[in-house]
């Protein structure tokens, strides 16, 4: 099966929208800094060293109100600008758009006799969103926003997030009192922000494989030691996991990746990543180098998953062609205080059922056709949000990367920029 019309960037449908020169100016300088400053405004909206968030301050950390807002003005921008009309004008594999129906009939049912129907139905609102927001991003792609400045927007915001935060950890008043654990700013819990790191070491790994020259080289691999850092000292061992599994899989699948400057750098930052975090303070037991190399060494590395996942199979085939609806691991798989399965088909197969998680197969695998080849082609403009989308998709298989807002977030806007950039004469599907 095939495309008999490529997904075009969004410049030839944005054209008939009729926006002035000005006005597209702002619009790309505007909304990759808005999308790339979210995680940023998510923090300082959680701000609390003291300890004590609060409850406005602790309903906004644990919706992820800025990262939700933006992507709802960047859809709203998108449809003004022919989200849908776009969308109509792509001949997709007859399997696409049946299994996209099927699946979101799926979300829905399920959502509505849930055993707790508002958890599932908000639960579902924000993939809809999520998958709308990655669907803006391929459309406005082109006049209005360009891949490479998202990327690198993607890059300052998390700069500017780790400065931030090391602000944050200096005005704790009392750290041995503090909960560092479930405290921190942007994070329900300190792992989550392993996830973030992730990605944006995934989009450095990128950056490095192209070239832009010493300097652009320079700052990505910084940024991914940066992130190497930030993930050791949190004590996120996944986050390294995944980054060289991303890299592994980007290796196998891509030339451009089997660059020295590539592979070399992005083992560098973690290698200079681990000796900065080394010679960092740990304010808690469960944070720092020692911890995490200890935690990975140790006999629990599992840290109970093996049993969780037995729970969550078990639950599975008590309802298993349709599920039990989104978020509703707390109810039907009860394991200690855990919301999400730390596994990506677990999780969608806990909610959707297995025919859900089929019509997710099938549609991974029909982007997968389209976007492999199309990153193989233009590596330069692609290879970082692939990049970003291997190591996201490499976490979720072991945690809950694929859960929260911010990682999905990410990952759908990565998704966006690969498929704008499907040549007219790309891979067939």
């Amino acid at each position: 099966m095939g495309f008999e019309h490529e997904i075009k960037p969004a410049a030839a449908s944005l054209s008939a929208a009729g926006t002035g020169a000005s006005g597209e100016t702002v619009d790309r300088v505007f909304l990759p800094a808005m999308i790339g400053a979210a995680p940023v405004l998510l923090m300082l909206l959680s701000w609390a060293p003291g300890g004590v968030m609060t409850l406005s301050q602790a309903a906004i950390r644990a919706s992820s109100l800025p990262i939700i807002a933006v992507e709802l003005l960047v859809v709203m921008l998108a449809l003004r600008r022919g989200l849908f009309s776009a969308i109509r004008t792509v001949s997709w594999p007859r399997i696409v758009p049946i299994a996209a129906a099927v699946l979101l009939a799926i979300m829905l049912a399920t959502a509505a006799f849930a055993p707790v129907p508002g958890r599932a139905g908000v639960a579902t609102g924000f993939w809809v969103l999520h998958a709308l927001f990655g669907l803006s991003v391929w459309q406005l792609s082109g006049r209005l926003l360009r891949g490479e400045d998202l990327v690198h927007a993607y890059l300052a915001g998390f700069v500017l997030f780790v400065a931030c935060f090391a602000l944050f950890v200096s005005q704790v008043p009392d750290p041995a009192r503090f909960d560092w654990t479930r405290g921190l700013p942007a994070g329900t819990h300190i792992r989550h922000l392993g996830y973030y790191a992730a990605a944006i070491f995934g989009l450095s790994a990128g950056v490095m494989a192209g070239d832009r020259g010493r300097l652009s080289w320079a700052a990505a691999f910084g940024v991914a030691a940066l992130a190497a850092a930030f993930a050791f000292w949190t004590g996120s061992r996944g986050t390294i996991a995944a980054a060289i599994a991303g890299l592994l899989a980007g290796i196998v699948l891509l030339p451009a990746a089997r660059r020295l400057r590539c592979w070399a750098g992005a083992l560098g930052a973690i290698a200079l990543g681990a000796l900065a975090a080394s010679a960092l303070p740990s304010p808690a037991g469960n944070m720092g180098l020692e911890r995490t190399m200890v935690a990975t060494a140790g006999d629990n590395i599992a840290t109970g998953r093996f049993e969780m996942w037995r729970i969550v199979v078990e639950a599975i085939r008590e309802r298993p062609l349709f599920g039990y609806g989104e978020a509703q691991m707390a109810e039907v798989a009860r394991f200690w205080d855990m919301i999400q399965p730390h596994n990506i088909v677990l999780q969608t197969t806990l909610a959707w059922g297995m025919i859900g998680s089929l019509c997710i197969a099938l549609l991974v695998v029909a982007y997968a056709r389209q976007a492999i080849p199309a990153v193989r082609s233009e590596a330069g403009e692609t290879l970082a949000p692939f990049l970003a989308m291997m190591t996201l998709a490499a976490f979720s298989l072991f945690d809950g990367a694929l859960f929260y807002a911010l990682p999905i977030s990410i990952f759908m806007a990565c998704g966006g920029l690969v498929a704008c950039r499907w040549r007219r004469d790309g891979a067939q599907a």
